[in-house]
């Protein structure tokens, strides 16, 4: 229906007369111009109730006037909601991983898995104020939490976080599982706090070139520790992006150190713990070199005292033209976008890597036991959001181990997965 219509005979000759005066740019799209709707409002020729019966001046306008208001988006596959002062919002948030393991394990079977299968809100208040909320959905002993914090921003230099959420120590552990090289992450992940209840201050004077986080925790078992454990860890992480500094635009020149200290219990034995680590990332272009070593000193009132040795070095390599320095953060990577996504008639992103690792567990000088691990990648990214991955894995095992009975010194295994996330 046209303005005209709209306006009524009566109003005929004055609609005819103001399209005129606007000049050509008004009146062939005279019909369906809702900019012409609001000049007619401004220059006071429509009342309020004519403005709003002709569709101008909307609830979520006078709202926005106030700051009330509440804009809804879809941005990078996550439908998010803000305020119109930019104060509060929400997001929902997931992931599904859906893989198929294979082994040459005596007995062993083939399988498939909901690896994880994520669901749950990010949110801020008052803009300083953020908070998470996100649970896993896919484990057959049913949903388990992942993250339930509230974080305060003073800047970008300090923040406070306090909560169940992912503490500080190693490189690949703060990469979220949506970005990990491989499948699953080395030798180095069974060390790591990952994610536990407590309380953390952190930030960055400099993004992505200074990086610091101090925490205290319950120590041990993670998610399986009870809320009121004794048992607390002090966890600190320090890293610097010397790339900015040296003018090394293209690419990373990343180290960090980590070190943690506590205690954590087995059953009615308590240990004492320290650990160290070093990490570091060189990329350039689209090549990357990504490693971590850590030290473990595991001390308790027992004959077995064994100090744990472990590393891991990733070569990576993205065929398609796609360069590491865009999708890094100094708290682990990002998500890696397409040049030539899919949907727009490209063959997506595709990436090479190889994977060298070892564990080197050695208690009272006595013996060693050794694993070493190799595992080469192919990963497809159509979309910014859909990974598909094939991982083949091989396990060399310096002491056998025992599987139906059977010793065994060595494991391969050829593993799979899609992914998607939003």
């Amino acid at each position: 229906m046209s303005i005209v219509s709209k306006l009524g005979g009566g109003k005929l000759v004055l609609a005819a007369s103001i399209a005129a005066m606007f000049g050509a740019a008004a009146s062939p799209a005279l019909a369906e111009d809702d900019a012409l709707i609001d000049k007619l409002y401004e220059k006071g020729y429509l009342t309020e109730d004519e403005y709003k019966e002709l569709g101008g001046g909307t609830d979520s306008d006078s709202a926005k006037a106030d700051g009330n208001g509440m804009d809804a988006k879809f941005k990078g596959g996550a439908p998010r909601w803000e305020s119109a002062d930019g104060q509060h919002g929400i997001l929902l948030h997931g992931r599904v991983q859906l893989d198929y393991r294979s082994s040459d394990l005596p007995d062993s079977t083939d399988s498939f898995d909901v690896r994880r299968a994520y669901l749950g809100v990010k949110g801020k208040l008052y803009d300083k104020w953020t908070y998470e909320l996100t649970g896993d959905w896919g484990r057959d002993s049913g949903p388990r939490l992942e993250y339930a914090y509230i974080n305060y921003k003073w800047n970008n230099a300090i923040q406070a976080r306090a909560g169940h959420f992912k503490f500080p120590f190693g490189f690949s552990q703060l990469t979220s599982s949506r970005f990990i090289d491989f499948m699953e992450r080395s030798f180095t992940d069974d060390f790591e706090p990952g994610k536990d209840q407590g309380v953390m201050v952190y930030g960055q004077p400099k993004k992505n070139v200074v990086s610091y986080a101090i925490g205290y925790a319950n120590d041990g078992g993670g998610r399986a520790n009870p809320p009121d454990t004794n048992t607390k860890g002090l966890i600190a992480r320090g890293a610097l992006n010397f790339a900015p500094m040296v003018n090394f635009d293209d690419g990373i020149l990343h180290v960090g150190l980590n070190y943690r200290d506590g205690a954590f219990a087995v059953g009615a034995q308590e240990f004492d713990r320290e650990a160290g680590g070093v990490e570091g990332v060189v990329g350039w272009k689209q090549f990357r070199i990504q490693g971590e070593a850590q030290s473990i000193d595991l001390s308790a009132d027992t004959a077995a005292n064994p100090d744990v040795e472990v590393y891991y070095v990733n070569l990576m390599w993205l065929l398609t033209g796609e360069q590491y320095v865009d999708n890094y953060s100094i708290n682990g990577m990002k998500a890696i976008k397409p040049l030539k996504p899919l949907s727009g008639g490209g063959m997506g992103a595709w990436e090479l890597g190889l994977q060298f690792a070892e564990v080197d567990a050695e208690q009272d000088n006595s013996g060693a036991n050794n694993v070493e691990s190799t595992t080469f990648g192919v990963k497809w990214i159509p979309e910014t959001n859909i990974r598909i991955l094939l991982n083949v894995v091989e396990n060399k095992y310096e002491m056998p181990i025992t599987v139906s009975g059977q010793p065994v010194s060595k494991e391969q295994q050829v593993n799979g997965r899609i992914q998607l996330h939003f």
